[in-house]
């Protein structure tokens, strides 16, 4: 049967080998060491640039960590050259060592001394626990292999190496560290003088760390140190042991640790919950350091409850390090599985299964279902352009938008939530067409009577609609009701134009513009008197020889009589006339003058038929 050390992390003295003579190879024997354990060999040897190797019997793999040179190299045999080189190597120990083999050769083969101690450590991370690396070298009292980089976990252990060229170096270790077993050449010759004193400390905070020491005596050294990650205990796994959706009262959970672990109760876990749903945290019972069973008593409400591990390093590995390593919380567990209560029930939509949008105008339908949990929802058909569907993950999706184009558009509507049937739905969006945006017309200002070439100008509006024009209850003018030419029909009165956009298949008619207002002016009129060519003769009667023709925009066309003054002695006579005006047309006048001439006359004599008799007067 094979026992793990429970306990703190600390070391194991497996042996210690020291060669009196040159050698370039040793055994070490009766090795016993559990896997799970991670075995360490600390080398100090004379400075060969020889490469060294560590294997054992069990087929374990040892890792060359760390390897540092004081002195000059020296070939086979290095008995008499002065330096000393150190070497850490490790195994974690896969397959268990019982009264095993550790082999240290050199290659190529080189007669060198050595000095060896071998250890084990329990606790620490597999396949490769090597972090941090850091060598120094030196010659007299003070050894230290320099500051580390910063180390990756807060808990780690360092191994400090250093190598002597002394046979009684009367090492004291570095602060903070404690020795392991010195192993040291003491007899044969005096050349025959390499010394290793491994230490070690256990660090509970991320640093960069060195090893050292203080030497009795002045001597060359090298010192490494490398820091290794220590096993970290995990939560792997919270599942449910009950069956999922539930009604409680009373549910359980198993919470599974990477390692065997203590200090496990209540106080470490916490519920997170959804809905109205609710519990509490019951008893927690150890079925084998490594699985525990938590119950949930209490269990009211809809929605979810899910256990969670809240770290505060009261969790502890046998080997008293923290859940998630040192410090509060980096061991938390909040991604366990989860209870469903109550036990559900399938969906149903329960919304119309109809709506009406409007083009160009914002729109919005609820579609709700019921079901215990919440169920999703989902569709499938084309929307029109500018409608979205979104669910809104609480049993309820939101069928919104500013539809772009109308007409009727069947979808089809799911409803699920784990729990079957699903339920399905066929509803039908009607987008109707909508109202246009504002129609805008433009007239000219003003006109007058019979003016032609004017236009009404519309613009605005939505679609594809033709546009009509109306002069309504306009009583100057009139307007053509597709093209929007504008008749002037009286010089006074009212003229006001609006204009209508027509439907398509998205948009309604429009509502009429607001009026372009025509100011409406009377048309100007022209009177012309004609007289016929004379001459004119006086007769002792008035003369008339003259015509007027009064002419205007709209077919005005009078032949008035004109007004003489003068016309019947001879001399200068005139003929004139004067238009007043009318509804339509200003006023307007002419005169013209004529030449009256004066008639020829006619003496003749005429005597009686006689006789005549004196009679004394005059006859």
């Amino acid at each position: 049967m094979t026992f793990i050390f429970a306990g703190p992390i600390a070391p194991t003295n497996i042996g210690t080998h020291i060669s009196n003579q040159l050698e370039s190879s040793f055994d070490q024997t009766g090795i016993t060491v559990s896997a799970g354990n991670t075995v360490f060999v600390t080398i100090a040897v004379d400075p060969t640039a020889a490469s060294i190797a560590v294997t054992d019997s069990a087929g374990n793999t040892y890792t060359k960590d760390a390897d540092k040179t004081n002195g000059s190299s020296c070939s086979s045999p290095c008995g008499g050259t002065s330096g000393v080189r150190t070497l850490v190597f490790s195994a974690p120990i896969a397959a268990s060592l019982t009264n095993g083999t550790i082999t240290v050769a050199t290659s190529p083969t080189t007669d060198v001394n050595i000095a060896a101690t071998f250890f084990s450590f329990n606790g620490l991370a597999s396949p490769s626990p090597a972090d941090q690396v850091q060598t120094g070298t030196g010659s007299g009292t003070t050894l230290n292999s320099g500051s580390t980089a910063t180390t990756s976990l807060p808990d780690e252990l360092l191994i400090g190496a250093l190598g002597i060229e002394d046979k009684n170096p009367g090492v004291t270790q570095g602060a903070g560290f404690t020795k392991l077993t010195l192993s040291s050449v003491t007899g044969g010759k005096a050349t025959n003088n390499v010394s290793m004193q491994p230490e070690y400390e256990v660090v509970h905070s991320t640093g960069a760390y060195s090893a050292g020491g203080t030497l009795g005596t002045s001597a060359k050294w090298a010192a490494a140190i490398v820091t290794y990650k220590i096993k970290t205990p995990s939560v792997s796994s919270i599942v449910r042991n009950d069956p999922d959706p539930t009604n409680g009262p009373t549910v359980h959970f198993t919470v599974t640790f990477s390692d065997r672990v203590l200090g496990v109760d209540a106080s470490d876990f916490t519920l997170t919950t959804t809905g109205t749903a609710s519990g509490a945290i019951g008893s927690v019972v150890d079925n084998d350091d490594n699985t525990f069973t938590v119950s949930v008593d209490s269990v009211t409400g809809s929605g979810t409850i899910r256990l969670d591990v809240a770290d505060d390093d009261s969790i502890e590995s046998l080997s008293t390090i923290p859940l998630g390593g040192t410090g509060n919380g980096n061991g938390s567990f909040i991604t366990g599985q989860a209870y469903t209560t109550p036990i559900g029930t399938p969906p149903a939509i329960t919304s119309l299964s109809s709506a009406t949008f409007i083009v160009g105008a914002p729109g919005s339908f609820t579609v709700t279902a019921t079901g215990t949990s919440a169920p999703g929802l989902s569709e499938t058909g084309a929307l029109p352009g500018g409608v979205s569907f979104i669910d809104n993950g609480n049993g309820t999706a939101t069928l919104a938008g500013t539809p772009g184009g109308a007409g009727t558009f069947p979808l089809s509507l799911t409803a699920a939530n784990g729990i079957t049937p699903n339920a399905s739905q066929s509803f039908v969006l009607t987008v109707d067409a909508g109202a246009q945006a504002t129609v805008t017309v433009t007239a000219p200002a003003s006109a007058t009577y019979g003016q032609t070439g004017l236009s009404a100008i519309a613009s605005g509006g939505s679609g594809t609609g033709a546009y009509s024009y109306s002069a309504g209850a306009s009583t100057a003018c009139s307007v053509n009701s597709s093209t929007g030419a504008i008749s002037i029909t009286a010089g006074v009165g009212t003229c006001a134009i609006t204009a209508t956009r027509g439907a398509d298949a998205n948009y309604n008619t429009s509502d009429p513009s607001s009026p372009a207002t025509v100011a409406v002016g009377k048309a100007t009129s022209a009177t012309a008197v004609t007289c016929a060519a004379g001459p004119f003769t006086y007769t002792g009667s008035a003369q008339t020889p003259c015509s007027v023709a009064v002419t205007g925009a709209g077919g005005l066309n009078e032949t008035p009589t004109p007004t003489y003054a003068d016309n019947t002695g001879a001399g200068t006579a005139t003929a004139s006339y004067t238009f007043a005006g009318d509804a339509n047309h200003d006023g307007s006048s002419d005169s013209k003058p004529f030449t009256i001439g004066k008639a020829t006359s006619t003496t003749l004599v005429t005597c009686a038929t006689g006789p005549f008799t004196f009679t004394g007067s005059a006859q």
